[in-house]
């Protein structure tokens, strides 16, 4: 679902920063979520449709990938701008709130333990998305342009440089193949008949 929208969405933040258009970047953002994560969503809801785990994990774990879809989609834009000691704060208080809760959530409460502990997440990512989304509209400035086309600008791009929406998938298939090889090999675990990795080969690959 990533494919054109984030992996040149640095690219073409740096174009905007290049050429002065600061106003068309934070509705540009706004354009990209709205078409990502509809998108996102189709796939994810076919995933956990025929899951064995209750509908109150499925839903967390929903809203979770949905947090985590959005917070990629501000990374991209943030790291544009190289203030990384904001993006370090901002992802220090999401860590730090999702500790707490998970630890409220395991000794205080009732909760199912896998249940406490992704909602806990949740917290801190609405907390990283947040913050992340704060300071991107400090920064930048909201755009002059009216209607759809505001939030749409960045779809130019595609018709202006459509090989990059071909690049974009090779590289992002590239990035994540060897992981759906592995994961379909004998060295892959299934955990609730739900998710699949391969721990021998996810956790150095990843560090």
């Amino acid at each position: 679902p990533h494919i054109f929208p984030t992996r040149r969405s640095s690219d073409i933040v740096s174009d905007m920063l290049y050429t002065k258009k600061l106003d068309h970047i934070l509705p540009s953002l706004y354009g990209i979520i709205m078409l990502v994560v509809p998108i996102s969503a189709v796939p994810s809801v076919f995933f956990l449709w025929n899951s064995p785990l209750s509908l109150e994990v499925k839903l967390v774990s929903y809203l979770l990938f949905m947090e985590v879809t959005i917070t990629y989609l501000i990374m991209v834009n943030l790291t544009a701008l190289k203030d990384y000691m904001k993006i370090v704060k901002a992802f220090s208080w999401g860590v730090g709130l999702t500790l707490a809760f998970s630890y409220v959530f395991l000794w205080f409460t009732s909760l199912d333990t896998v249940l406490g502990m992704i909602i806990a997440m949740n917290i801190g990512f609405l907390v990283l998305i947040s913050l992340l989304h704060a300071y991107l509209k400090s920064f930048f400035k909201t755009s002059s342009l009216k209607g759809p086309r505001k939030y749409f600008y960045f779809l130019t791009y595609f018709d202006r440089f459509y090989s990059l929406f071909f690049m974009s998938f090779f590289y992002t298939l590239g990035l994540y193949i060897h992981n759906f090889l592995f994961w379909s090999s004998s060295l892959g675990v299934t955990i609730s008949s739900t998710y699949v990795y391969a721990p021998l080969y996810d956790v150095p690959s990843f560090y």
